[in-house]
């Protein structure tokens, strides 16, 4: 359970990761999250039916609560010698077919290139709407909202 400040209250609101999905065909799934401070989740990353380590892929969540909907900001690490093999691409679809959304705001990412081309490459996908402005990019699943 995370507490996530509502500013205009002055309290904060309790929620969890919450799934509208199992899971998608396909190599990438996840383990049960573990919560590692009061507002971050690591999610255990699970490719062709082995889970990653933390020091090959570590894949934290910061669930925001704006307006009313929970919204999934990613932190990914991924082992250099792992990078450039499509698992960043294939670990935000995977999510956002199993929580419903991911986005990243300009200010907050630390690699420009990578995750532009990740949501650029979300947005070709059938089920998946990106949103993007000069502040953030958003995807989430058809039907989800």
């Amino acid at each position: 359970m995370v507490e996530s400040p509502d500013e205009s209250l002055g309290i904060f609101r309790k929620y969890s990761m919450k799934k509208i999905n199992e899971s998608i065909e396909g190599d990438i799934t996840f383990g049960e999250e573990i919560q590692i401070n009061d507002y971050q989740f690591r999610l255990p990353v699970i490719v062709n039916g082995r889970e990653m380590t933390v020091d090959e892929i570590n894949f934290i969540i910061e669930p925001h609560y704006v307006s009313g909907e929970t919204l999934y900001q990613p932190h990914i690490f991924i082992k250099e010698s792992l990078q450039h093999q499509g698992l960043g691409f294939g670990i935000y679809k995977a999510f956002i077919h199993e929580f419903g959304n991911i986005y990243s705001s300009h200010w907050c990412r630390t690699n420009n290139v990578e995750i532009v081309a990740i949501f650029n490459k979300l947005s070709r996908e059938d089920d998946i709407i990106v949103e993007k402005n000069n502040q953030y990019y958003f995807a989430y699943l058809k039907g989800s909202r």
